[in-house]
């Protein structure tokens, strides 16, 4: 089912719009989707529209990044802009969401102090979102502190996470356990999916972390694999992609048991967090 809106005044909650909005909703195959898309001319180059959008709206800001696809010139007709700001008169950290220009526009707000707070927090769950956003994003305006917040998530990024200790790959193991025993016993078909999805999940954090690795979330588990072992994320994508085209589970729990052998293999009965 395909659903348009011409909306003249629809906008974003907090935020003033140009022009007239054009909204598709597709619902299709269990999939939902938005497109927010200009029906008065094309929307600017991302990199323009983050300059434009800064200039308008922050004009007093410290240091504005633009990270994610735009910043990487890998932006698509669906894709929105992620433009970090740093503000000394920003009372904390907040997300902030517009729609200018065409595109929808996201901003992560921080002060001085609170980046650095997200930074380790970031460092001690093992997923560095934010350091990864500021040490690949593109300047859009400099105070002259911009470089030196760089170097710092950089620094952190290549210094890596906290390895996990004894502990936490005995807990592991037992998550993963009890993830392998369901599937053993036998599951709906949509229970399954779950239950393989989080066993995914679960396996990549054990070999991540366990190694002092970072991890990725969803779209980002495969990539980050690769980042510490090419091969073993090349095995990681064959067993799931088999499992998701043929449903056989079989080689999903195969492979589990080959990742936690060299971790002591499962564990069940003497588990305790006593």
């Amino acid at each position: 089912m395909t659903v348009w809106i011409n909306d003249s005044s629809w906008r974003l909650p907090g935020t003033e719009k140009e022009g007239t909005i054009m909204r598709q909703i597709i619902a299709m195959g269990g999939g939902f989707g938005l497109n927010v898309s200009r029906s008065d001319g094309m929307r600017p180059a991302g990199l323009e529209a983050a300059k434009r959008f800064v200039t308008e709206h922050f004009p007093d800001c410290n240091v504005a990044i633009l990270t994610g696809s735009a910043a990487r010139g890998e932006e698509t007709p669906q894709s929105d802009l992620d433009i970090l700001i740093v503000s000394d008169t920003a009372p904390s950290a907040y997300i902030e969401a517009f729609y200018e220009y065409g595109w929808l526009i996201e901003v992560l707000m921080h002060n001085r102090e609170s980046y650095k707070k997200f930074f380790e927090q970031d460092r001690l769950r093992g997923r560095p979102s934010l350091p990864h956003m500021f040490a690949t994003g593109i300047v859009l305006v400099d105070d002259g502190t911009a470089a030196s917040i760089q170097q710092e998530a950089r620094a952190l990024l290549e210094a890596g996470p906290p390895a996990w200790s004894e502990r936490d790959i005995q807990f592991a193991r037992f998550v993963i356990t009890n993830h392998l025993l369901d599937l053993e016993a036998g599951l709906e078909e949509i229970d399954m999916l779950f239950a393989v999805n989080d066993l995914a999940n679960a396996l990549h954090e054990l070999v991540l972390r366990a190694n002092g690795r970072w991890i990725g979330k969803g779209k980002r588990i495969v990539s980050a694999i690769r980042d510490f072992d090419p091969l073993l994320a090349q095995a990681f994508a064959d067993t799931f992609e088999r499992f998701f085209t043929s449903r056989d589970v079989s080689g999903v729990i195969r492979f589990a048991d080959w990742i936690l052998e060299p971790y002591g293999g499962r564990l069940f009965a003497g588990y305790s967090t006593k």
